[in-house]
């Protein structure tokens, strides 16, 4: 697999876009003390929110390690050094800042304090926003979601990690009525009980993309939702109950990832009804290995998808109706072309070692590629 070396790799870390300060750092620490002056570093303030309340437009809050939100962890939110829990989010962010933390994902934990249902941990109420980056980000646990956006664009949401959430870690729509894009990269969700990225857009015209994340052991990995050209691309999607990444019909770009160990590696979904797509999803030299039921399965829509040179490997591991060794399913009710494709051997699809097209309806295999695309 070519692009399974390069995921986290080094190289793709130095190579990512750090935000960069532009105005004031407003510091926020574990020593510290919510009051009307806090923010320096000598008199740091103790909660993120009260830091974004010192800053301004532009400003950056810097946060040291250690815990933040429900501090006593007594389900409440409010209390002295605590988030405020207003807002349907522990912590809410309506402020164009930059907010990250100088220890990273695994020493900094904001936890949302279990909350009601539509409750994050963290909510992003405003435009061009950034929350964490590469060796920056936070732990976001203990609420419905873990981040939670609708609406707004211009936002990088970097090197955090979602976990133990009862719905989705990432949960994040572009804009509704501003076209834009929002940024998810280098981020990790695991453990949440839904969906680890949800991404979705109201407008066409703006986008989620989603690179070189890790999603594993959620109930789905990546659901890429209407009606959004949306990227998702170089992410490692692992061990999902459900699909690694599930592709609603839109024009989305789904290339480069690499889907192991799911019950179905990726798999077509659904459309808004009365809204029919342009365009449908290309599904671009992607790497399906091991998936316990199909490597890819892609059923009817109102839009045909498109199937580009993808890997399939020791697919089909369960045997159902269809048999094993089911490295695409096709029950979109017409042929399907996936010319181009490598079957996990030299000679094409067949038995162990490689793959084969199953479901109910033909599919093109040949010419195949008879090396890892």
């Amino acid at each position: 697999m070519k692009q399974a070396a390069i995921l986290f790799g080094a190289a793709l870390f130095a190579a990512a876009p750090l935000a960069m300060a532009a105005g004031a750092t407003i510091q926020v620490a574990n020593n510290g003390l919510d009051t009307a002056t806090c923010g320096s570093r000598a008199t740091p303030c103790r909660s993120i929110g009260r830091g974004i309340d010192r800053a301004g437009a532009g400003d950056t809050v810097l946060v040291g390690p250690g815990k933040y939100g429900d501090l006593n962890e007594d389900g409440l939110l409010g209390g002295p050094g605590e988030e405020s829990g207003i807002g349907n989010a522990a912590l809410r962010i309506e402020k164009a800042v930059r907010v990250v933390s100088s220890a990273g994902a695994a020493l900094t934990v904001i936890d949302g304090g279990g909350g009601a249902a539509l409750f994050s941990t963290v909510r992003i109420d405003g435009n061009n926003v950034s929350f964490g980056e590469i060796e920056g980000g936070f732990t976001l646990t203990g609420a419905e979601s873990g981040l939670h956006t609708d609406g707004f664009t211009g936002i990088h949401i970097v090197g955090n990690i979602a976990t133990g959430a009862r719905a989705h870690g990432f949960w994040v729509n572009a804009g509704g009525v501003v076209s834009g894009v929002i940024d998810v990269s280098y981020n990790i969700a695991h453990g949440n009980s839904q969906v680890g990225f949800l991404v979705g857009s109201l407008l066409e015209s703006s986008r989620v993309v989603v690179r070189y994340n890790k999603s594993y052991s959620n109930g789905t990995g990546i659901n890429s939702a209407t009606y959004g050209r949306h990227e998702i691309a170089y992410n490692e999607v692992s061990n999902n109950a459900g699909t690694g990444i599930s592709v609603d019909f839109t024009p989305s770009f789904v290339h480069h990832n690499v889907v192991s160990g799911n019950d179905r590696g990726i798999s077509s979904g659904s459309w808004g009804v009365g809204r029919e797509p342009t365009a449908g999803p290309v599904l671009y030299r992607n790497s399906l290995i091991g998936n316990t039921r199909f490597g890819m399965m892609i059923v009817a829509g109102p839009i045909r998808t498109v199937l580009k040179e993808n890997n399939f490997y020791g697919n089909g591991v369960s045997t159902d109706e269809f048999g094993g060794n089911c490295g695409l399913a096709n029950f979109t009710g017409q042929s399907l072309n996936a010319v181009n494709s490598y079957w996990g051997a030299a000679s094409g699809p067949g038995a162990e070692p490689a793959d084969v097209a199953c479901g109910n309806d033909p599919v093109v295999t040949t010419p195949f590629s008879r090396t890892p695309n």
